[in-house]
């Protein structure tokens, strides 16, 4: 493989598992050239003062109930927060009503920078509905389509940037 400056001719195109060698090298490099000599401080998270509300609660409430995970109201009001950390939230904010879930992320290798991406997110909606909604703006955010599954037999959220 090679390039001629001259006549700007690629010799060769590397293959797919050369070009993500190169690509995972170069990451590496960067993430250690940056871990030592921080060229700008990372953003902190800025929730707004009473932004976030916990989920309406249902009269009566005496405790942890079965509700369906999508039929459970949200309320967020963030700004620069991980993607993440929002979706930890929401799991969190759904909790008392449905029992506690766990978060798994399956995403390939170039978009796993996609947990850490920031956003600023306001909206009230049902869990279903606020899925979509999060997975739109990151899809206008990055051009990445997330899917977003719950197992409900195992408790189990899956962020994945494909069918599986």
């Amino acid at each position: 493989m090679g390039y001629d400056e001259s006549s700007g001719v690629v010799a060769a195109a590397p293959t797919l598992q050369q070009a993500q060698d190169s690509y995972r090298a170069a990451r590496q490099s960067f993430q250690i050239r940056h871990e030592s000599y921080p060229i700008a401080p990372q953003p902190t998270p800025t929730p707004r003062k009473n932004a976030t509300k916990p989920a309406t609660q249902p009269q009566n409430f005496s405790g942890p109930k079965n509700v369906a995970l999508e039929d459970i109201e949200l309320v967020l009001d963030v700004e620069n927060v991980s993607l993440k950390d929002v979706v930890r939230h929401i799991t969190k904010q759904a909790e008392p009503y449905s029992g506690p879930w766990q978060v798994k992320w399956r995403l390939q290798p170039e978009n796993a920078g996609l947990m850490d991406e920031r956003v600023n997110l306001t909206a009230q909606a049902k869990f279903g509905e606020f899925v979509d909604l999060l997975t739109e703006k990151i899809k206008n955010l990055t051009g990445t389509q997330l899917f977003v599954t719950a197992f409900n037999s195992s408790r189990v959220l899956l962020v994945t940037d494909s069918y599986y």
